[in-house]
């Protein structure tokens, strides 16, 4: 089977993304007879069930584009052969050396890995600080940061005690006797209508998710 020089699968980032088609090419009537994964981590990548010239005759001049899918468990380096089976006597297959590289799950896009994200759902990473350009600021050290914990008495909900807490602290500033900097969540040193909003979207509801092992235990620090 003659083949033109196949690429590799381009390196991934986010989880799962999908690689462009390789190619190859054939000089005389083939008949492919299916693709299987072998090495180390052949489990992490796939192909496109849409190919399915794979399973067929491969005329003259023609080609089979293929899609690939990268779905790595965890972070790191990735690689694995794409073999493809033919007719061809002399070289009945093709294998393609596909790599890639695992990135753990960040599902607020913050640049804080979820499993270490003191608010998962919310973006309060280094990627996107909040007004004070602080990253994963947590104010009562619980593993929740601010801007995903309105449970101000830590009763594991938000309610009307919880708004009693943050209309008393209406309208103060950091400069003011008696601010408290677990009520501001938006990190702008001053209690008012964000954080208002930020309660309101919380209540009835628990705080987080946060990834940390430790939430919920004093002090839970990011690491």
């Amino acid at each position: 089977m003659r083949t033109s020089t196949c690429p590799a699968a381009p390196r991934s980032s986010p989880i799962p993304r999908r690689s462009p088609s390789p190619r190859w090419r054939s000089d005389g009537l083939l008949w492919l007879e299916g693709a299987f994964w072998r090495g180390t981590d052949e489990d992490e990548f796939e192909v496109s069930p849409f190919a399915a010239c794979l399973f067929g005759r491969l005329a003259p001049g023609r080609s089979c584009p293929v899609q690939l899918v990268f779905e790595p468990e965890e972070a790191g380096e990735r690689e694995a052969e794409l073999v493809i089976r033919s007719s061809d006597r002399e070289r009945p297959e093709l294998a393609i050396h596909t790599t890639g590289t695992g990135q753990l799950a960040d599902s607020d896009e913050d640049g804080v890995p979820d499993e270490t994200d003191n608010c998962v759902d919310r973006p309060n990473g280094p990627l996107l600080p909040d007004a004070g350009g602080i990253s994963q600021r947590d104010s009562d050290r619980d593993g929740y940061g601010n801007l995903c914990d309105t449970d101000y008495d830590d009763d594991g909900l938000t309610g009307i005690s919880d708004f009693n807490v943050l209309r008393a602290q209406f309208g103060k500033t950091e400069q003011d006797d008696g601010f408290d900097p677990a009520v501001d969540a938006n990190g702008d040193g001053g209690i008012g209508l964000i954080d208002f909003n930020t309660l309101r979207s919380f209540f009835g509801e628990p705080p987080g998710p946060s990834g940390l092992d430790c939430v919920g235990t004093f002090p839970c620090l990011a690491p």
